[in-house]
């Protein structure tokens, strides 16, 4: 009887300390994405305000993290997105899937995202046709009901370059390939 009381003691120690790793682990990971985010951006906003100020006349920067976010440039479908102290901002904000609508979205950023203000109007432009069938799906299906073809956030999903040029008044933020 005492060795089974041992055997049962050591299980839950064990699954215990499993569950600990995790959440340790979890921790790390949230916070390294979130400090992915934050240098990705930071990058971003230097090469948008060379171009703002003039210094610039267009740029090509190459990000690759963090997975599974989206960089957005606000109003977006004439949403204002409420981390943005004037009135136009860039986010990176995590994706909390394909399907999620813009209040999801804008729930998501405002809690998770990270933003940079501007005083020119930029836009963000995704050129870049998904790989899988269920997202070339979703996106006509988004072009069918009135979504925004010129305004449309980039994905990050590995390594890629972004353009950032001025045209027209506008600072573009364009995934070509």
């Amino acid at each position: 009887m005492s060795e089974t009381l041992k055997i049962i003691i050591a299980v839950l120690c064990i699954a215990l300390l499993i569950y600990l790793a995790y959440s340790v682990y979890g921790l790390f990971t949230k916070k390294t994405a979130f400090e992915q985010a934050k240098s990705s951006l930071r990058l971003l906003e230097l090469n948008v305000k060379d171009i703002e100020e003039g210094k610039k006349n267009e740029s090509e920067i190459l990000l690759e993290s963090p997975n599974g976010w989206a960089i957005s440039a606000w109003p977006y479908k004439d949403e204002r997105n409420i981390l943005c102290k004037k009135k136009y901002c860039v986010c990176i904000c995590p994706q909390k899937g394909i399907f999620s609508d813009l209040e999801d979205y804008m729930l998501e950023c405002y809690k998770n995202g990270i933003c940079f203000d501007s005083d020119t109007k930029i836009e963000t432009l995704n050129l870049v046709q998904p790989s899988s069938w269920y997202l070339k799906l979703w996106r006509n299906i988004r072009h069918i009901f009135g979504g925004d073809e010129k305004n449309t956030p980039i994905e990050i999903n590995g390594l890629f370059n972004v353009k950032i040029v001025k045209e027209e008044g506008i600072i573009l933020i364009k995934r070509e390939k």
